[in-house]
């Protein structure tokens, strides 16, 4: 529910994409949010979001070593000065 490419809009929100990197374990997409209110004077919002793809669904991976670099890239990307990072769960088990 989020564009792979371009932009989408959802009602008074634009979000385009500005940088999608597959890796192995998992894929890091950089998005920019545009409040489209009129009068808004709300300037975009850059959010980075880190997909795990390795974590079958109703399962646990094989290894530990593809969420280790996850996890390690999930600190490089939210510094502890940055704000707080939101999980979210595709088949409602995490």
């Amino acid at each position: 529910y989020w564009p792979d490419q371009g932009s989408w809009t959802y009602g008074n929100i634009r979000v385009c994409v500005e940088d999608c990197v597959v890796l192995v374990d998992y894929t890091i997409r950089k998005f920019c949010i545009h409040p489209q209110l009129p009068d808004s004077c709300k300037a975009p919002r850059l959010v980075s979001q880190l997909h795990f793809t390795s974590w079958p669904d109703f399962g646990v991976p094989f290894t530990p070593i593809g969420m280790l670099k996850f996890l390690k890239k999930v600190k490089t990307l939210n510094p502890s000065h940055a704000g707080p990072i939101v999980v979210h769960c595709s088949a409602g088990v995490g």
